[in-house]
């Protein structure tokens, strides 16, 4: 498609295994994973309505998605449950727990659910902020919102001049016992950079289904 990666790393050297991490990011575009998975490989939560639209189940079932059911409260224990185990067993996790896309020039509030697992685990969380510039201005043309369809919004993606997704790495956070705290913690590192506020929004800003919903 065209798109570029560049990673802006704020880690030590010495602490970049993510083994055994919970990733957690701001959640905008369907390409979030693939520019996050190339950067640290991991197991992503989505929600399973997405995790089987045609096109983009072959691309879950290549990263190992955990598919999860939105909405069901009676589920989502035992997914944190089983991201716990996954984490346990030192590999790393990742989910977007905004629970929905946003178009990157604004953010929602950060659910503490999945928090949950890194508290159970023990494990760090790993926070990276996704931001999307094209021909080097901030932009929500690859943003999943409001009534976009995948078309659509793939549509833009590669008709865009110079589609740049920037995955800024900050240094992993050790785990505390409230998770609210850790999901405040790391949406303070996440929110939107401040050049983000000049961002060229032309599309409707509101959330849309998610790859993942968290509680």
């Amino acid at each position: 498609m065209g798109v570029r990666l560049t990673v802006d790393d704020h880690r030590p050297s010495r602490a970049r295994d993510v083994r055994g991490a919970l990733i957690v990011a701001n959640h905008v575009s369907f390409l979030d994973i693939v520019a996050m998975a190339s950067v640290a490989p991991a197991r992503f939560v989505a929600k399973r309505e997405v995790a089987q639209m045609p096109g983009f189940g072959v691309v879950a079932k290549a990263f190992g998605v955990l598919s999860h059911v939105r909405g069901d409260l009676r589920l989502l224990v035992p997914m944190v449950e089983r991201v716990t185990g996954i984490l346990d067993r030192g590999r790393a996790v990742a989910v977007f727990p905004e629970g929905t896309t946003w178009c990157g020039a604004a953010s929602g509030r950060f659910r503490p659910a999945f928090f949950q697992a890194a508290v159970d685990a023990g494990a760090p969380v790993l926070p990276m902020r996704l931001t999307y510039r094209d021909a080097g201005r901030p932009t929500a043309l690859a943003g999943f919102i409001g009534d976009d369809t995948i078309g659509s919004t793939f549509l833009r993606i590669v008709t865009a001049r110079e589609l740049t997704v920037t995955v800024t790495v900050f240094d992993l956070q050790l785990p505390v016992p409230d998770r609210r705290e850790l999901a405040d913690a790391a949406q303070r590192l996440i929110a939107p950079a401040p050049d983000l506020s000049e961002s060229i929004v032309t599309l409707d800003a509101r959330p849309t289904s998610s790859l993942t919903s968290v509680a």
